[in-house]
This record gives structure tokens, sequence and C-alpha cells, in this order.
């Protein structure tokens, strides 16, 4: 009898770990299923925010692309700096001036962004006011320009001694404008 309540005790003892067993089992496969749905709920929280920053930017550059056009036509682009160049000369001869550029550097300012300026050095000579006319006519440029040194003086031997309209000035312009690297 003591054998028959052993073995039962044994089984019982068996059955009560296999119980266990199964009970943990299945707690782990609920936390691992739970684990598995929260991060699939992270994942699609994480796309639909992505969805969502895409439609902003995209309706963004929607909004803003007239405005990015017209900025461009106030920016020198790299393709854009023989042209810019040519027009001032082309400018100048429309006046009467006989226009050089003597150098073209870049100043690339530190900071953020896809902008430098084109520093310009004009050399210009012709009568005072075909000099001056050309200096206000870089000034209102349909482009981001800044003038910053301007020097004048009347060249030996040009015109009468008396009158500046028929003397020869001779100029050298700096000037900046704006330019982009990347638009």
């Amino acid at each position: 009898m003591v054998a028959r309540t052993l073995q039962a005790f044994i089984f019982s003892l068996i059955l009560l770990l296999g119980s266990f067993g199964l009970y943990g089992g299945f707690w782990y496969m609920v936390s691992l299923r739970e684990v598995q749905s929260r991060q699939h709920a992270e994942e699609k929280m994480r796309v639909s925010a992505q969805a969502t920053e895409s439609i902003r930017l995209t309706s963004l550059a929607a909004e803003t692309k007239n405005s990015r056009e017209l900025l461009r036509t106030y920016i020198v682009s790299d393709d854009d700096v023989a042209s810019f160049l040519g027009l001032i000369e082309r400018s100048g001869r429309a006046l009467g001036l006989l226009v050089t550029t003597k150098s073209v550097t870049i100043d690339k300012p530190d900071g953020i962004g896809p902008f430098e300026t084109l520093i310009v050095a004009l050399e210009v000579e012709g009568s005072y006011a075909q000099t001056t006319q050309i200096l206000k006519l870089i000034e209102v440029m349909p482009y981001q320009v800044s003038v910053r040194s301007v020097a004048l003086d009347r060249k030996q031997g040009g015109g009468t001694s008396g009158s500046s309209d028929s003397a020869v000035w001779h100029g050298m312009f700096t000037i900046g404008v704006t330019k982009a690297t990347a638009l």
C-alpha cells in the first residue's frame, strides 16, 4: 500500500510539475504575444508618423513652389555666373562705357545654407554720368547685389579741363552678389 501511495504521490507530483510547466509556458506565450503586439503597434505608429511627415513636407513643397521660383530669380546660380557678368558688361556698353571684369572670387561665409557671395571687381571707363549710371544700374539689378567699394577718379589727359561730362573717368567697383551653391 505504501508503494501504491508513493506511486500516486509521484504521479501527482509529476502532474503538478507538468501543470506548472504548462501554466508557465502559457504565460510565456501570452507575454511574448504582448511584446510582439506592442512592437507591432509601435512600428505602426512610426510608419504613420513618417507618412504624416511625408504628406506635410509634400504639401509644404507645393505651397512654397512659387516663392522658391521667385527666390531663384534673385540669386545667381552656378550656371548663371557668366551670364550675370555678361549682363553687367552689356549694360555698360549700352551706356557707352568700357566695362571690364577684373576678378571674381567666392566668399563662403560660416553658417548653414546653400549660399555664398560672389565678389566681383569691375573696372569702368567713360564719362562721369555714364560711370555713375552703371553703378545705379548695378544697385537695382534683379539680384541680391551689394556695392562693397567704389573708387572714381578723372583720367589724366581725358576731356577738357573744366567739363566733367566730356572728361574720361576711371572707376573701380567691387560688388557682392548672393550665389546659390545648390537650389
